[in-house]
């Protein structure tokens, strides 16, 4: 009876870990999508000409869209685990980029990463603030990941309950 209450409560608890880092890519993904000059604060880009166009072109453009997307999918629990693992790549890269801005000693300076919604709040998310938002997001991804009960390609929302197979 223990163990079906534990893995009741896990469930209930990667769901709600779903529901919160769907919540932060979708509000990120929608105020860059609202606020399209605003530039990024993408700190490092070894190419040029070309291939750096190109990349913030990805970067600026496609990475706000993958957001929405991913969070929209992560929020309704539809193929949860492999889009907290799709959230955790993409946490890994926003954190790389933000540890090296902070060793810039760029910490304090804004991040841009909310796009509009830092001006409907009234506030600018620092470079360090966003590497504790994105740390918090890796934890959520990794508690998803092991926690969800579906399988890694279910796509059946949390709130749908899967029907039991009918003995014949």
């Amino acid at each position: 009876m223990a163990i079906v209450r534990f893995l009741r409560r896990r469930q209930w608890v990667s769901i709600g870990a779903s529901i919160i880092l769907g919540l932060i890519l979708l509000t990120a993904g929608l105020g860059k999508i609202l606020n399209p000059g605003q530039p990024v604060g993408i700190a490092f880009n070894p190419f040029s000409g070309f291939l750096a166009t190109y990349l913030d072109q990805i970067v600026h453009v496609n990475l706000p869209r993958v957001e929405v997307l991913v969070g929209a999918l992560l929020l309704f629990g539809i193929a949860a685990r492999l889009m907290a693992a799709v959230a955790g790549a993409m946490t890994l890269g926003y954190a790389a980029n933000n540890a090296f801005l902070l060793s810039q000693g760029r910490g304090y300076e804004p991040c841009s990463c909310l796009g509009a919604i830092d001006r409907l709040i009234g506030a600018q998310l620092s470079t360090r603030g966003s590497l504790t938002i994105d740390i918090i997001m890796l934890i959520l991804a990794l508690v998803i990941i092991p926690g969800y009960r579906q399988d890694f390609l279910d796509m059946n929302p949390w709130f749908v309950r899967s029907k039991a197979p009918k003995d014949s």
